[in-house]
């Protein structure tokens, strides 16, 4: 069957039914605005009397019998742009081809180009965005979530330096089966990590660095850390935590988390730093409607009628659209630069991931001790005093100076004076005062 064929038969078999069904007439009730056949679906936008909207999309699978398709291929209906209404009709296997890297726009930055949507316009995701800097790519076996996590590590090496750009590639499920291509680039912050150990080490690692970052000002070079079949370490509590963490403000400092999941399940993004910070997702085709839910982190996203490899779901908070992503190959992933020499972080005191975490403190969750804030009112002293003095960290010490520098402001606003210690003290020496 030629191209043209399939198109017309279908767009005549979809408004027959309509006719049949609805009595929602051509021309008249709607009209069909454009017909843009992409590699895996055509797309017929619609504008129709809003009155008839809800019923037309109710109705994917009669649509989908009375198109003629296979059973494993349905009709997605959704919004569409300019208030249209889209029919998302999948095209034959036979007809179907695959977008190839080159065909999407490539600048320097953290603006990724993912694929082209169903209008044939660049799928972008953009890391910079504080609403955008984490992903999670979702999707049955052969659903093309691999290759999507390699498309990222393929753009962010090709269009920044390593001054701008470093990677932490994990993988230990496959033994870094699906980063081969990327272990001579001089981007890698250290080798490929395919060892569960060493993974927990390197997220402490990436936590203690918001620390540091945190103290010193800086969010650069950004730090992408990327995982391939994640469900292997978010399903274990101790690795929970620390990705948490990241989730929850490593955009502040520059660090990202780029993860890639088959059907991810309610409890693998149980912990609210993690689900609720994973706003951008690519989800891919899904086993039900349920796992779509949870993929997607959206009801209704019709993951589960989407085909095949490629084919996936651009989710972000600006809304939901369909996507084929660019197929990675081995030709292309050999032009990236390469090196003999690769990064290595000093991991030996990141065994203990929970004392990191605490005291990284970088959820900000933790109440603040009175006593804490008495001592930063009393000596008014920098924030690594603090930490020292009070044996906290320094994100957490920073949290008591910022508030007792403002509660100093709002007194002396109000007419009272703090008057500092000039004498040499302690945490002991403040606290022996106050009960004494």
């Amino acid at each position: 069957m030629s191209e043209r064929m399939f198109c017309n038969g279908v767009a005549g078999a979809v408004a027959d039914y309509l006719w049949q069904e609805l009595k929602v007439r051509p021309q008249q009730d709607y009209r069909v605005v454009s017909a843009t056949s992409g590699p895996r679906v055509l797309t017929l936008a619609l504008v129709i009397n809003p009155r008839h909207a809800a019923k037309v999309m109710g109705l994917s699978e009669q649509l989908s019998m009375a198109a003629g398709l296979d059973r494993q291929a349905s009709i997605r209906t959704a919004r569409g742009n300019r208030g249209t209404l889209a029919l998302e009709i999948p095209k034959p296997s036979d007809l179907w081809y695959n977008i190839g890297i080159g065909a999407l726009p490539r600048r320097r930055g953290l603006k990724a180009a993912v694929g082209i949507d169903v209008e044939h316009r660049p799928a972008l995701v953009d890391f910079a965005n504080p609403l955008t800097p984490h992903l999670l790519a979702a999707g049955t076996t052969g659903s093309g979530k691999t290759n999507t996590a390699r498309l990222f590590v393929y753009d962010l090496a090709s269009q920044n330096s390593p001054d701008d750009v470093q990677l932490i590639l994990v993988d230990t499920r496959k033994r870094g089966a699906a980063w081969r291509s990327f272990a001579a680039l001089p981007h890698l912050a250290h080798k490929i990590i395919t060892d569960d150990g060493e993974a927990l080490r390197t997220l402490s690692w990436a936590v203690a660095e918001m620390d540091r970052r945190a103290v010193d000002g800086r969010s650069h070079p950004h730090i992408f850390v990327s995982i391939d079949e994640a469900q292997a370490l978010l399903e274990r509590d101790e690795f929970v935590k620390p990705i948490g963490d990241i989730a929850a403000v490593g955009r502040e400092f520059g660090i990202h988390l780029l993860l890639a999941t088959q059907n991810p399940t309610g409890k693998m993004l149980g912990d609210t730093s993690i689900k609720r910070n994973l706003g951008t997702r690519l989800v891919g085709k899904m086993d039900s409607a349920q796992a779509a839910v949870v993929a997607a982190g959206v009801k209704e996203s019709g993951a589960e009628l989407l085909t095949g490899p490629g084919d996936q779901l651009l989710i972000q908070p600006g809304g939901i659209k369909r996507i084929t992503a660019a197929l990675v190959t081995e030709n292309d992933t050999a032009r990236l630069p390469r090196t003999e020499t690769i990064g290595s972080l000093d991991l030996d005191e990141y065994d203990d991931v929970d004392h990191v975490c605490d005291q990284a403190d970088v959820r900000g969750a933790a109440p603040m001790e009175p006593a804490h804030v008495a001592l930063a009112l009393a000596f008014r002293r920098g924030i690594t005093w603090l930490a020292g003095e009070l044996s906290i960290g320094s994100l957490r010490a920073r949290r008591v100076k910022e508030f007792a520098d403002a509660l100093t402001l709002a007194l002396d606003d109000l007419g009272y004076t703090i008057i500092p210690l000039t004498q040499e003290g302690s945490f002991e020496t403040v606290t022996d005062q106050a009960h004494g």
